[in-house]
């Protein structure tokens, strides 16, 4: 099996203020698992707006509330990306 030692910036995590990820470190959201989370609250045009900030910008803000964002792997922290990288190869 090849060695991971880089991440997709077409993969997100959900994370607080800090930037610390709030779920386990092997779960990671594709664009369409994103899109599933913000249809509970948003339209389809609001939606399209949103994926389109996240895109462009690498994280977008999910839950003002409790502080939660998606954010892009590779805007991520370098030090969070190692820890990533690391649990990825366990698996």
């Amino acid at each position: 099996m090849n060695e991971i030692t880089y991440l997709y910036k077409t993969d997100y995590v959900l994370v607080d203020k800090e930037y610390k990820p709030v779920e386990d470190l092997d779960t990671c959201y594709a664009k369409e698992s994103v899109v599933e989370c913000l249809q509970e609250n948003y339209t389809e045009k609001e939606i399209a707006n949103k994926m389109s900030i996240l895109e462009k910008e690498g994280e977008l803000i999910y839950d003002i509330k409790l502080s939660l964002k998606f954010v892009s792997m590779t805007s991520l922290p370098k030090e969070i990306q190692q820890h990533y990288i690391k649990i990825l190869n366990k698996y």
